[in-house]
C-alpha cells in the first residue's frame, strides 16, 4: 500500500479495538435465492458422517463416467454461484438507487445489507478464480481486487478532496468506462472497481474501535443544508456506475460456465479427464493453502495490520474466509441448492473410503476452526491469535489431504 495519511491514522487505532460483528454467524444457515436458487446446506448436516461411506457410493468407477459427472457438477455449481451473485448485485442496484434518490439512515442501512447478502455467493465461487475466468487475473482485478487505497476513490481522514469522486479536472464525468479504465491504472492498490470499491463508498473508512466504517447518509444528500462532504451527487453516481460494472463482469463469468462452444465448462469436458481433475484439484488446493491462508489470513496475522484484511470497511472478512471454505465443501460433496450431483467425494470413496473419511474430518475441522476465530477478524488477529493460528493450521492440513487425493486419482497438479 502507498504511504497515505489515512493508512497511518487507521493503523494508530488498531490497539484496543473490540468491534461488534454486524452479522454474527447467520450465513451458516441462510439460503440465498436467485435464478439458480443457491442453497448452501447447513454445515452440520453437510459434514455429518458416521465414518462409514454409503454402500451406494462404494465400488470402482465405471471408466470415466463418474469423473465426467463430477466435472459437470463442478461447472454447474460455478455457474449457479455466479448467477446467484448476479441476483444479489441486482438487488443491491435497487437499494443503491433508493439510497441515491432519497438518502437516509434507513436507505443506507438497506444498501449495506444488500451488499453483505450479495457478497456471500461470490465467495462460494472463489475456488474457480484459480483455474477459470474468461479474463483470468484481469477478472479478479475487476471484481474482487484488494487491498485498496481508499483515497484513490473518495475523501479520507486528512485528505478531504482526494479521490476520483472529488477530482473534477481529471474525471469530469463518472461513467462505467471511466471507472474501468481507472482501475489500477496508476498502481496496484489504486482499485476503482468491484466489491470492495463499492464497500468503501457505502461504509467509508473503518476508523472505529467498536464497529465497521461509519460513513453518514448525509454524504449522499444533494442541495441540502445537512449535506456532508463535497460532490455528493458524484458520490452517488460513482456508487451506481461501479455496481453496474460489477454486474457486467459477473455476467461474463456466469456466461463462461454455461454450456456452449469455447465455454470453460466445455473446455474442461473436452480435454483429458485427468487433466481436468488436476485443474480442479489444483484450484481447491490453491484456495485452501494460498487464497484462504496466505492472502486472507497469514499476512494480516503476521503483521497484525488490518490493511491486509479483505473486507475491512464492513468488518465482513470472517465471512469471506468462511464462504471460501464453504465453496470447497460444495465441490467435495457435489451439492449446491437444487444441484445434487456427483462430488469429488464419490471418486475418492470408490477407491479409498478411509481417505474420504479423513477428508470429511479435515473439512469439518477447518470449518470449526474458522468459526472459532470469532468475528471480527481484525480483532482476532490481535487478541485471539491462537485461534487464527489454529484455523491456518487446519486449512493447511485440509490442503495436504487434497494432495493425497490427487495422488490417489493419479492426476498431475498444475
Amino acid at each position: 500500500m502507498t504511504e497515505n495519511t489515512h493508512m497511518t491514522a487507521r493503523s494508530s487505532t488498531l490497539d484496543g479495538r473490540n468491534r461488534s460483528y454486524q452479522r454474527g454467524f447467520e450465513p451458516l444457515v441462510r439460503r440465498a435465492r436467485g435464478p439458480a436458487t443457491a442453497l448452501v446446506v447447513a454445515l452440520s448436516a453437510m459434514l455429518a458422517c458416521d465414518g462409514e461411506p454409503d454402500d451406494s457410493e462404494t465400488g470402482e468407477p465405471e471408466d470415466d463416467e463418474q469423473a465426467i459427472a463430477f466435472i459437470e457438477t463442478y461447472a454447474d455449481i460455478m455457474q449457479a454461484g455466479y448467477l446467484d451473485a448476479l441476483t444479489g448485485v441486482a438487488t443491491l442496484d435497487i437499494k443503491i438507487d433508493a439510497l441515491v434518490e432519497e438518502p437516509s439512515v434507513e436507505t443506507l442501512v438497506a444498501a449495506k445489507q444488500a451488499w453483505l447478502s450479495a457478497r456471500d455467493p461470490f465467495g462460494w465461487t472463489d475456488v474457480a478464480r484459480v483455474n477459470a475466468g474468461p479474463l483470468g487475473e484481469e477478472a479478479a482485478d475487476m471484481i474482487n481486487a484488494w487491498p485498496i487505497d481508499e483515497s484513490f476513490i473518495d475523501y479520507v481522514e486528512g485528505a478531504p478532496n482526494s479521490g476520483i469522486i472529488n477530482d473534477l479536472d481529471d474525471y469530469p464525468a463518472i461513467t462505467i468506462d471511466v471507472i474501468r479504465q481507472a482501475n489500477r491504472a496508476k498502481g496496484p492498490d489504486q482499485v476503482a472497481t468491484g466489491y470492495h470499491a463499492i464497500e468503501f463508498v457505502l461504509w467509508g473508512q473503518d476508523m472505529q474501535s467498536d464497529g465497521a466504517g461509519t460513513r453518514p447518509y448525509t454524504d449522499f444528500l444533494v442541495d441540502d443544508d445537512d449535506a456532508t462532504a463535497d460532490n455528493q451527487e458524484r458520490r452517488g453516481t460513482y456508487l451506481k456506475q461501479a455496481n453496474k460494472l460489477l454486474a457486467e463482469d459477473l455476467q461474463k463469468q456466469a456466461d463462461a460456465w454455461a454450456p456452449g462452444p469455447h465455454s470453460l465448462r466445455d473446455q474442461l469436458l473436452d480435454q483429458p479427464v485427468k487433466e481436468s481433475l488436476g485443474s480442479i484439484l489444483g484450484a481447491m488446493i490453491d484456495l485452501s493453502e494460498d487464497g484462504l491462508v496466505i492472502a486472507n489470513m497469514s499476512m494480516a496475522y503476521d503483521t497484525q495490520d488490518e490493511e491486509y484484511e479483505q473486507s475491512c470497511f464492513s468488518d465482513n472478512t470472517h465471512n469471506d474466509i468462511l464462504n471460501g471454505q464453504r465453496g470447497l465443501q460444495n465441490i467435495y460433496f457435489g451439492e449446491y441448492d437444487t444441484i445434487d450431483g456427483v462430488g469429488l467425494a464419490a471418486l475418492v470413496v470408490a477407491l479409498d473410503p478411509k481417505l474420504d473419511e479423513t477428508m470429511r474430518a479435515r473439512m469439518s475441522e477447518a470449518t470449526a476452526a474458522i468459526i472459532d476465530m470469532g468475528p471480527p477478524f481484525d480483532q482476532a488477529i490481535l487478541v485471539r491469535r491462537d485461534r487464527v493460528a489454529a484455523a491456518i493450521a487446519a486449512l493447511k492440513q485440509q490442503a495436504a489431504t487434497l494432495r493425497e487425493i490427487a495422488t490417489l486419482l493419479e492426476v498431475e497438479l498444475p
